[in-house]
């Protein structure tokens, strides 16, 4: 009888052992919830199937699939998910409203939508760096930049009257795009704004146009058919901690048929040709996409070397990132409204550029909830029938199609990023905790916070690089300096700064004073003004540019040193060396306050 106590003693335990591994399991998979309702048919399919074939990895907590769903998702708490893929309006009411565990993460970015709109990201480079910097081409957003439009035109070069320009409506995918050369653009939009005040029609800007760009006319074509380069990008964070990421893997799609620019042709009909040609295709008799690497290939055998794709694509992460830079603080306004905002957020966007004859990407438009629909809605890929599922007649198995192919490395790459982050985020914690506990400079305050996300940040880092993510965030911090900047396009080249400068003249100024005084002179020296690089008592009430915060600064400085992110370090290192910038910095502010 003994003996078959302790066989049962011993079955049982093993019963309750086993039983309790597949909770065990569950429990370590990422969660994810998909608010369908808010996205076109299809949009999530491509995720669906990346946490099928990953089961081990991901799980999905819940789908709300309708309207009548709305709210599911946090109902009796936001408890039940670590992924939540919705739309603005559901993220930033759950930021305002639902308390979130620091670990948990939303698809959406609060005050993002200043740069994914056609005349906000206009507004908002205007704003950051004081015109396009290089990014764009020149445009005005109306109606606010009436004014700068009409200076423009009065002032415009011998010839340049006959450049194109097109005037944009609030539309997409290339509706209400009119071509119009510079001389006329004023006459253009007067009498669009007679025709909407006497019909009283109800739009965005009284002129009917909400953007007046300079047309790229000269735009380099690829067996002589035009073509737009399709990024995708990836923001997270905006108040201790950015992060940005830009995917390798993006497309090039191609416009229906061939052009070919006529010298003695009206150049707005070829315009308009062009951008017909681009936006308003036929998709289904356009040359098949390509990928990044089929246009490496191209340039390579046209060039020689690759050196032209390496140049383009240094210029799309510069741009991608010094448009992410001026959206921060339209971000960080929008979420120190929000209570519950933890800085869990990780939008992807989006981005289009036009390569014009000297292979320079131009930036067209940033795109909120691009498609990561399948060309063919609802068929049946190719995982599934080579596991043995029969295909129903009235559907098709998923081709090999080259968007297709992107868009699921892309959604792979993010889902891997966002749970490995995840995962770690607990123990990073920890070792931020030890660590600051166990720290022996007095005069440094980094705290646990920080240091577990700088932690954070570094790792996300490394497993971005590991799945094809070219990192952003280095040129984040760099372009944040020179927001509000006087000179921001050299600051943004040099990383030299008017704003720095125009505070050191001050200092210098009362350095010298407070010298003079101690020499006993009573009389101070006379320092002419300058209106670049002195100090004048009219800058004191002038309107405060965009200063980066301490951390930023502590991080900026971080990230600079490329051995920091070449390999993992514990906490205590990178405690010390963020202790070490800390410390400088606050040493470097002392010296400029006496």
């Amino acid at each position: 009888m003994f003996g078959i106590g302790i066989l049962i003693t011993l079955a049982l335990h093993w019963c309750l052992c086993t039983g309790a591994q597949p909770a065990e399991v569950a429990e370590g998979r990422f969660q994810l919830w998909l608010e369908d309702y808010v996205f076109r048919k299809g949009e999530t399919d491509i995720m669906k199937d990346i946490i099928e074939q990953h089961s081990a990895s991901y799980a999905v907590a819940g789908v709300s699939s309708n309207a009548s769903d709305k709210g599911k998702a946090c109902k009796g708490g936001c408890i039940s998910w670590d992924y939540l893929l919705t739309n603005r309006a559901q993220g930033k009411k759950i930021f305002k409203t639902m308390p979130l565990k620091d670990t948990q993460v939303i698809s959406v970015t609060p005050g993002l939508s200043v740069i994914s709109q056609k005349s906000g990201i206009v507004r908002t480079l205007w704003s950051g760096y004081g015109g396009m910097v290089g990014v764009m081409p020149l445009s005005f957003a109306l109606p606010d930049g009436m004014k700068k439009l009409q200076e423009y035109v009065k002032h415009a070069r011998a010839g340049e009257e006959e450049s194109v320009w097109v005037l944009k409506e609030n539309k997409h995918r290339g509706q209400g795009v009119t071509p119009v050369k510079l001389k006329d653009i004023m006459g253009k939009l007067m009498t669009k704004y007679v025709e909407i005040k006497r019909k009283k029609t109800k739009t965005s800007s009284p002129y009917g146009y909400i953007l007046a760009q300079k047309f790229i006319g000269n735009q380099m074509l690829i067996e002589n058919i035009p073509f737009t380069f399709r990024i995708w990008t990836v923001i997270s964070g905006g108040l201790d901690s950015i992060r940005g990421y830009v995917f390798d893997g993006s497309i090039i799609p191609f416009g229906d048929k061939e052009f070919f620019p006529e010298h003695d042709r009206d150049t707005l009909a070829q315009a308009n040709d062009l951008v017909v040609n681009l936006f308003l295709q036929n998709r289904t008799k356009a040359k098949d996409p390509w990928s990044m690497t089929e246009l490496k290939q191209y340039l390579l055998e046209k060039t020689g070397g690759v050196d032209a794709f390496d140049r383009i694509w240094s210029t799309v992460k510069q741009s991608t990132a010094r448009t992410l830079a001026a959206a921060i603080p339209g971000i960080r306004k929008e979420v120190r409204r929000l209570p519950y905002y933890q800085e869990g957020n990780f939008e992807f966007l989006g981005v289009d550029f036009v390569l014009d004859s000297d292979m320079k990407p131009w930036l067209i438009e940033v795109n909120y909830l691009p498609s990561m629909a399948r060309k063919v809605v609802g068929c049946v890929p190719k995982y599934k029938v080579d596991r043995g599922e029969k295909v129903p007649r009235s559907k098709v198995v998923c081709g090999a199609s080259i968007f297709d192919r992107q868009k699921e490395y892309f959604i792979d790459g993010l889902l891997y990023i966002l749970s490995r982050r995840h995962a770690a985020m607990k123990a990073h914690r920890q070792e931020a905790e030890s660590a600051v506990a166990g720290s022996r400079n007095p005069e440094c305050h980094i705290g646990v916070d920080v240091l577990a996300k700088t932690l954070d940040m570094l790792f996300e880092r490394r497993n971005a690089i590991e799945k094809g993510f070219s990192p952003l965030t280095e040129e984040i911090y760099e372009s944040l300096h020179c927001l509000g900047a006087a000179n921001a396009e050299t600051c943004l080249e040099t990383g030299y700064s008017l704003k720095t400068q125009k505070v050191t003249a001050a200092r210098d100024l009362i350095l010298r004073a407070i010298s003079w005084i101690q020499d006993g002179i009573k009389r101070l020296p006379t320092v002419p003004y300058s209106s670049h690089t002195t100090f004048r008592p009219e800058d004191a009430v002038e309107e405060q540019p965009f200063e980066p915060s301490h951390i930023d600064e502590i991080l900026y400085a971080l990230l600079r040193e490329k051995e920091n992110l070449r390999s993992s370090m514990s906490a205590e290192r990178l405690l010390e060396k963020m202790c070490s910038i800390d410390v400088d910095l606050k040493r470097k502010n002392i010296k400029s306050e006496l």
